[in-house]
């Protein structure tokens, strides 16, 4: 092999080697993200179950809030 074509070879391995290590590093880029939008749709699950507890109570309040005002008014008539 020439002198050229050995320096070609030199500079496509060393290409290979940056985009080799720039692939590892979006994958694990890749692996964190993933990571994270797993950890916030967890988060996001626990807020809605909560929104679906407050709202629940918030019912139960105000079915009891009918309930007193309606004896209220029959205790008035």
């Amino acid at each position: 092999m020439n002198s050229a074509a050995q320096e070609a070879f030199k500079q496509l391995e060393l290409r290979i080697l940056e985009l080799t290590s720039r692939l590892k590093n979006l994958e694990h880029e890749n692996h964190v993200l993933r990571r994270q939008i797993d950890d916030k749709d967890k988060s996001l699950d626990a807020l809605r179950n909560q929104i679906k507890i407050a709202a629940e109570e918030l019912d139960t309040q105000l079915k009891r809030i009918k309930i007193f005002r309606d004896d209220l008014q029959k205790s008035q008539e």
